[in-house]
């Protein structure tokens, strides 16, 4: 019996000597801490990056958004006043947010300024808006100079909604053929 006892005692301790040894294979919690905040400093880092990346697409898409406006406008302008024989607003000397053509068709074409939308009307049609409700039109000054050629100077200013640091500013001169 003794002997029995005795290879009891040795597998015992032989057994015990594994079960130290398998557990030491694992991590500390020490470890497992230190590995866990160096992987969330790395996805937190990899978060503001990807971030980064979408807000300046947003941004661009806006800029591109004012300045195709700004174009649209502009081009609006060139085509009514490639076909008008007379400014009558602003009359000449003044400065207006509204301009008021006749066609050589003899019909009108109105620019106003309403808020922050740019509207055109043809004849007696109803009043169409120039820019997209993401951007505001916050300058649209007409300057009628001088009568024989006359000369008009306009300065627009469109601006983002969204992003209200995103403006474009143009100031162009129109000379009607007499």
């Amino acid at each position: 019996m003794k002997k029995q006892f005795k290879k009891f005692k040795k597998a015992h301790i032989l057994d015990s000597r594994f079960w130290i040894l398998d557990s030491e294979k694992g991590f500390t919690l020490i470890e497992v801490i230190i590995y866990s905040g160096i992987l969330a400093i790395f996805f937190a880092a990899i978060l503001v990056f990807v971030s980064n990346i979408l807000g300046s697409v947003d941004s661009v898409q806006e800029r591109n958004e004012v300045l195709a406006n700004q174009e649209f406008i502009e081009r609006k302008l060139n085509w009514i006043l490639h076909t008008a024989s007379q400014i009558q607003i602003p009359v000449v000397g003044a400065t207006s947010s509204e301009l008021k053509v006749l066609l050589n068709d003899a019909s009108t074409a109105d620019f106003v300024l309403s808020g922050n939308i740019l509207t055109l009307k043809l004849g007696a049609g109803n009043a169409t808006p120039l820019n997209s409700l993401r951007t505001d039109v916050t300058n649209f000054s007409v300057s009628n100079t001088t009568t024989s050629p006359t000369q008009i100077s306009i300065s627009l200013d469109v601006k983002s909604v969204a992003y209200p640091k995103i403006i474009s500013s143009s100031t162009f001169f129109y000379v009607l053929p007499k």
